[in-house]
């Protein structure tokens, strides 16, 4: 327990020194241009005669960041346990949420990313990973109408960085064995949209993708084998990937403060195949909403719901909710 107690106070110190930082910044580059005056009798005359007023320059580009990060670690460790259940054990999980927001005059390079991940490790026998997943998010877009109403092309990936395992029973004694159960891309889905987007608050958009298309992936075809079947989210074994097309609608809140101890987050998507759009089972969706209480100076309570529902894998909505309590360097939102 020596060496797992050093671990862990290695983990401890580093999410007390890393533990979500959440903060907004707005970068300006120093490569300003002047804009001329036409009442300014002097803006005929040389550059090089006179200075440029500072307070008439225009800034080439801008960019928004806000990041977020959340990790927290612990052990349990019993001496004289009453019954086999109580096992030494170590959890450890992470969350991560980027977004960045690149602007200039003619367009906006809009860009998210998320990944959480955690596990369960027993000692004297197995570790069973909780959450795995990530998502990013790249959108090219020119404005149309004023500063709300965008055309826009963009680009989504989802999946697991890391191997999952499952258990099955192998015979009438209960003896199971392990299988892999996904991977890697295996699935993995990529999005695509062509279409609008509206912007609402402070960095906060609703993407419609009247032109949209789906590719489904399964990287590690191995998932077949060890899960016993020959066909997996509607590719057939030997496949590696099937596109389709449809409709796609997007969403995403940064972090953001609704009164003074409360702040939201909100991520989403839907999308349906143009043969399922009149068919409301036929959409899949996948769904993230955060909820923070701050209070004190440094501490965080956070209610994260995630939803996700796809046909071809379950005919019922998996809902998952998470609190955890976290301290903060940085609790701004």
């Amino acid at each position: 327990m020596q060496t797992w107690t050093t671990i862990l106070f290695f983990l401890w110190c580093f999410g007390l020194a890393m533990t979500t930082y959440s903060q907004e910044t707005e970068d300006t580059t120093k490569n300003l241009k002047p804009i001329p005056d036409s009442n300014d009798s002097t803006s005929q005359r040389s550059h090089k005669d006179a200075a440029p007023d500072l307070s008439k320059l225009e800034p080439i580009f801008e960019n928004v960041f806000i990041y977020d990060f959340f990790t927290t670690a612990n052990v349990i460790d019993y001496e004289n346990a009453v019954s086999a259940e109580q096992k030494d054990e170590l959890n450890f999980y992470y969350n991560v949420t980027l977004n960045n927001f690149f602007k200039t005059k003619y367009f906006t390079l809009r860009s998210y990313f998320f990944n959480e991940y955690g596990i369960k490790h027993f000692f004297d026998s197995v570790t069973t990973k909780g959450q795995d997943n990530f998502q990013t998010t790249n959108a090219l877009q020119f404005q149309l109408v004023k500063k709300y109403l965008r055309l826009q092309l963009g680009v989504t990936s989802k999946s697991q960085f890391w191997k999952t395992y499952n258990y099955r029973k192998v015979d009438s004694l209960d003896n199971e064995e392990r299988y892999l159960y996904s991977d890697y891309f295996s699935p993995g889905y990529v999005l695509y949209s062509f279409g609008v987007s509206y912007r609402f608050l402070k960095n906060a958009t609703v993407d419609i993708g009247i032109i949209g298309g789906r590719t489904t992936k399964i990287r590690n075809q191995a998932i077949f084998e060890e899960r016993r079947t020959e066909s997996l989210y509607g590719l057939k074994k030997g496949e590696h990937k099937k596109e389709s097309y449809g409709l796609h609608i997007a969403w995403n809140v940064p972090p953001r403060r609704i009164s003074k101890h409360f702040g939201w987050e909100s991520t989403g998507s839907i999308y349906a195949d143009k043969e399922q759009i009149g068919r409301l089972q036929g959409y899949s969706y996948q769904v993230m909403n955060v909820f923070h209480y701050m209070f004190l100076k440094n501490l965080r309570i956070s209610l994260r719901t995630s939803l996700k529902y796809d046909e071809r894998i379950s005919a019922k909505t998996t809902v998952v909710n998470m609190l955890s309590v976290g301290f903060y360097l940085s609790n701004k939102i």
